[in-house]
């Protein structure tokens, strides 16, 4: 199976199929784009950024998906195998607070 990640404004998504002809007419439209929306975040952000790694820890074959939003940088496994229902990431994701709140950043400070 392949998969395609591709973050926009608010939203991160996941296109899943067979072969890369099959997920593109399976997506056309946007009531399918809809569809494959995987995680949405309540901030946009002005420029964000979307990897795809190995993991630290874990089995070689693992990948984890790294995305920077508008409210910190979401984290979570990518599903080896892919299920068939099209849930490709391990959920809930972690989230990392970025950038820090103004009273994180108070209290270094002291």
């Amino acid at each position: 199976r392949i998969v395609v990640f591709a973050a926009a404004g608010c939203g991160v998504h996941a296109f899943v199929g067979p072969s890369l002809d099959s997920f593109l007419s399976r997506y056309s439209g946007e009531a399918a784009v809809q569809k494959a929306l995987v995680y949405e975040v309540p901030r946009d952000s002005p420029h964000g950024d979307l990897q795809v790694d190995n993991a630290c820890v874990g089995l070689a074959s693992t990948r984890v998906l790294f995305w920077l939003t508008g409210v910190g940088v979401l984290v979570a496994t990518v599903k080896n195998p892919i299920e068939a229902d099209g849930n490709v990431l391990e959920s809930p994701p972690g989230l990392i607070p970025f950038p820090r709140s103004a009273k994180a950043q108070q209290q270094t400070r002291i």
